[in-house]
């Protein structure tokens, strides 16, 4: 629920859908972290601009089972700017998926 929260979409739109219909102007990032794939290296902390303007660092971490099957992805958002009323304000939210 937190993620959907976050890139603004309801629980049921988010399950079976295509990260690119999700997040369309994210395909550069997708890219770049699909080429850290290839290369067989753990991804890299990211910043990820939401539509609000708040800012998440995003840290993105393969999920194997024994036989080294992708059963998912561990996602951790640590919210590092945050667009308040009087400006940009800090913030030191973890969110883990």
């Amino acid at each position: 629920m937190t993620f959907c929260r976050r890139i603004g979409f309801d629980k049921k739109e988010v399950i079976g859908a295509d990260i690119h219909v999700l997040l369309p102007d994210a395909r550069t990032m997708l890219e770049w972290l699909k080429s850290f794939r290839e290369r067989g290296l753990p991804y890299p902390p990211y910043r990820f601009t939401r539509e609000s303007g708040d800012i998440d660092l995003v840290m993105l971490t393969q999920v194997r089972d024994e036989s080294e099957e992708i059963l998912g992805y561990s996602i951790i958002s640590l919210e590092i700017f945050s667009k308040t009323i009087n400006g940009i304000m800090a913030q030191k939210r973890l969110n883990v998926w």
